[in-house]
């Protein structure tokens, strides 16, 4: 697979690992990244490969590893047949969600270990495959992103014209939005100044406020409409007021102290009494 990338590209996609040294084991790496570039006329031909490097080995090719693993190391005693064919079933059914080249290749390995006298443990096999093919599955997810192409490149700067014709340009842009907006030329100030407007310029801005100015005398300041004026509008006269509260005061279960919570914030401003 890393050889077809190469030949796509120029160059072998780069994984980037994490060593792991368990306790009860040798160590392994697992992938954390990647990066592979190549160009976009290419990128499906890339992950038909690494899609295709991710097929599972035929049943036949695993229980033939399984077989030759089995004779090459020791188990447990006392085993009778019918239980290495379930676990001959048992095994072949798992590793047959991982690619090819890394199960066989993971089964016909493991007597070199240190280790690789015992028959594995599924848990053990599993670490190693699962390991090996999430490095396929993040390519592939790569390519298919679309983070395996090239960066655009940045437009180069356009190359000022310096030229008489170009600087003559220029300059008098520059004076046609220094006449617009009043700026002026000969301190290199950047402000707005009356005194370098134009006749013309200054009598339009002259217009606009008389013109406003105008209509502010002739309409008159704004008026509130008479939903504004009734929310600005006490609720009850003062008069009001002491009826509300005498009815209160006549009622039994409102014969509370005058200086009650309720009663100070209920109260006008000028008779609410101040907490000590």
């Amino acid at each position: 697979m890393a050889v077809a990338l190469e030949r796509i590209s120029g160059r072998q996609p780069v994984i980037r690992r994490r060593n792991l040294f368990p306790d009860d084991g040798p160590s392994y790496s697992v992938p954390e990244s990647c990066s592979w570039v190549c160009p976009d006329d290419k990128r499906l031909e890339a992950l038909t490969i690494v899609d295709g490097s991710l097929r599972s080995a035929p049943e036949g090719e695993i229980v033939k590893a399984l077989y030759e693993l089995r004779t090459l190391t020791r188990g447990r005693v006392n085993r009778d047949q019918s239980e290495d064919e379930a676990e001959a079933i048992i095994w072949t059914e798992k590793l047959r969600a991982y690619p090819a080249d890394i199960v066989l290749e993971t089964l016909r390995n493991w007597p070199n270990r240190s280790d690789g006298q015992w028959w594995p443990t599924w848990h053990d096999v599993q670490k190693i495959v699962e390991a090996e093919t999430s490095a396929r599955r993040m390519l592939a997810e790569h390519i298919r992103s679309g983070a395996c192409l090239p960066k655009p490149k940045v437009d180069e700067e356009v190359e000022r014209d310096d030229s008489p014709e170009g600087i003559a340009r220029r300059e008098a842009f520059v004076a046609k939005v220094r006449e617009r907006f009043g700026i002026k030329s000969h301190k290199g100030e950047s402000v707005v100044d009356r005194e370098a407007l134009t006749d013309t310029k200054r009598a339009e801005l002259d217009a606009v406020v008389t013109r406003q100015a105008e209509r502010i005398a002739a309409e008159g300041l704004p008026q509130l409409s008479a939903e504004a004026l009734g929310a600005l509008t006490p609720m009850m006269s003062r008069a009001e007021y002491e009826d509300y509260m005498s009815e209160r005061r006549a009622k039994p279960d409102m014969d509370r102290p005058r200086n009650d919570m309720d009663e100070r914030f209920d109260a006008p401003a000028d008779e609410r009494v101040e907490e000590r």
